[in-house]
């Protein structure tokens, strides 16, 4: 029987983000993410969809804020497209340090 793959890291990546304290949102760099549904050789899940889930943001109010492209804030347990997610910014709180 078939083993349901986790999926994979094809493209892009998640990385550290230095910002300075009053900067505008920045961009978490996540435009050339991509993934797929899991398999390899000569068997790819691509009859599986994906989704995109945000677990866990930072504090709004010590740090700052996940906000999609057109400024609303990401919420913790909040589902998203691919797009949203490649579009992803930082928008750190101000006055805090």
């Amino acid at each position: 029987a078939p083993v349901d793959d986790a999926p994979q890291l094809i493209s892009g990546g998640v990385f550290d983000l230095t910002v300075i304290e009053g900067s505008l949102a920045t961009s978490l760099d996540l435009n050339d993410i991509s993934y797929n549904a899991g398999g390899s050789g000569d068997y790819v899940e691509t009859e599986q969809t994906l989704s995109y889930k945000i677990i866990q943001v930072p504090s709004q109010e010590s740090l700052g804020s996940i906000v999609k492209s057109d400024g609303t804030a990401v919420a913790n347990e909040e589902s998203i497209s691919l797009d949203e997610l490649r579009s992803l910014k930082f928008k750190p709180t101000t006055g805090r340090y």
